[in-house]
């Protein structure tokens, strides 16, 4: 009897050992995947002035391994107003690939719009479009 507890033991063992292992990869490859999602702002500038208007316009990356939906990333303004017409140049941003939002910058002479962008993964960036 001493012989067969010591192989369900062995067994167990090898078994916790197997669960542990796993949950440990698990735990380090989502928070690994997750830390490289994101994006990042390449260019950012005001496209030409109309009554006032000036289209802010930033050119946004996609850092991650995983493409994004332009619709799932959200973008606020900061300052000086809200966004008020926001578009994008295409519907999604695959992997290492840029798209680029467009917003109308409202106010007079010279401004500085600051927009906040949120992935749906990943750490959210602040961009600055400065419009005469």
């Amino acid at each position: 009897m001493k012989g067969i507890s010591e192989i369900i033991a062995t067994i167990l063992m090898l078994i916790v050992t197997m669960i542990m292992t796993s949950a440990a990869y698990f735990f380090i490859y989502t928070a690994f995947t997750q830390e490289i999602q994101g994006i990042e702002i390449l260019d950012a500038f005001c496209l030409r002035e109309d009554a006032g208007i000036g289209n802010s316009t930033m050119t946004i990356r996609n850092i991650g391994s995983n493409e994004i939906s332009t619709s799932a990333i959200i973008v606020r303004q900061i300052s000086p107003s809200t966004v008020t017409d926001p578009r994008w140049s295409s519907s999604s941003i695959a992997s290492g690939d840029a798209a680029m939002f467009y917003d109308e910058c409202e106010g007079s002479g010279g401004r500085v719009c600051t927009y906040r962008i949120i992935p749906p993964v990943g750490r959210s960036v602040t961009g600055f479009v400065s419009c005469t």
